[in-house]
């Protein structure tokens, strides 16, 4: 029987290594956006706390049985999150939480009318230091609530304006896209990191890969594959989604090489006149920094004449007429 209490010990202490890496890793995607947000406003980085991270997931758990976005009115700050389905991540709440950035207005220190921003200004709270978050499935449907407690003193929000933030560097940005990829393979996360660094220009926060919006794409490209014409999938005026198309001679063109085109054409776009020069094309630059944009899924395909295709689907659309881009 000794060896079978061995077996039965060994495997109690595999499961906890996995799941204390799996904890790790969470943490990590929790924090890796909203110390970038604060890296930005030249802040210091805030640190796991397990006792924070305790009562986030005993609050999760209290949630599990309705999902419902209700806090928890305890003694700490507190984000929430809720996503249908089972497939959100860390990252990707921790996205839409910063995402409020453009919402808040330093000089009146307020949220702009009509939207939210008290989520980004607790992720910047100048005096905030410690975090601890949890994220559950909850019971018979399949939804997602997500957690996020800070411990903080009491000052004032962000120390510094829109205008001194300071650009991610590529590293960073990176590794949040790698985060935002769920399960993706190489191609996809450099459709998705190419754009984000294009966006980190701007500072918009980065797209998210949509695995539908990738299906979509890949339907696109396959219909494509015969002619490799630059032909959009939607009837010119009628486009449900935000779409960049690509085409390049040879078999060698790559994501870099579409989304550099595009993000080209950002000297043919005037912010003044919020139009394109005359003569030129600028829609593809906008709708890649196009500020309500949150959600991206793109496909590449070698057509049977050896050339290469390129799609990429963007949800919410941009390029609305009248609006500026960011």
């Amino acid at each position: 029987m000794k060896p079978f209490y061995g077996f039965i010990l060994i495997f109690i202490f595999l499961l906890t290594k996995i799941e204390a890496a799996k904890t790790q890793s969470e943490a990590q995607q929790f924090m890796r956006i909203q110390n970038a947000a604060r890296s930005a406003l030249q802040l210091p980085p805030l640190v796991w706390d397990p006792k924070l991270a305790r009562y986030a997931a005993w609050y999760a758990n209290q949630r599990r049985g309705d999902c419902e976005l209700v806090h928890s009115n305890g003694p700490y700050g507190e984000n929430i999150f809720w996503g249908g389905g089972s497939g959100w991540t860390p990252a990707q709440a921790a996205a839409d939480w910063v995402s409020e950035r453009r919402g808040y207005n330093y000089l009146s220190n307020s949220c702009s009318y009509g939207e939210d921003c008290g989520h980004y200004t607790q992720i910047v709270w100048r005096g905030t230091r410690r975090i601890g978050c949890a994220r559950v499935d909850c019971y018979e449907v399949t939804l997602t609530t997500i957690l996020n407690n800070h411990l903080a003193a009491a000052h004032p929000p962000p120390t510094t304006t829109t205008a001194t933030q300071t650009i991610p560097n590529n590293t960073t940005i990176y590794r949040i896209s790698k985060q935002l990829c769920w399960n993706c393979m190489q191609e996809s996360i450099q459709f998705l990191f190419y754009h984000n660094l294009v966006r980190a220009n701007k500072l918009e926060v980065p797209l998210i890969w949509d695995s539908q919006l990738a299906d979509y794409a890949k339907w696109w490209a396959r219909q494509r594959q015969s002619d490799c014409q630059l032909i959009h999938s939607f009837p010119e005026g009628e486009f449900k989604l935000g779409e960049n198309i690509y085409w390049g001679s040879g078999g060698a063109w790559g994501p870099v090489d579409a989304v550099s085109a595009w993000a080209g054409e950002e000297k043919y776009y005037s912010y003044n006149s919020n139009s394109c020069v005359e003569g030129e094309m600028c829609g593809h630059y906008t709708q890649i920094v196009w500020r309500s944009t949150r959600r991206i899924g793109c496909a590449r395909v070698v057509c049977d004449s050896g050339d290469v295709f390129m799609t990429c689907n963007y949800y919410p659309p941009g390029n609305y007429i009248g609006e500026r881009p960011y």
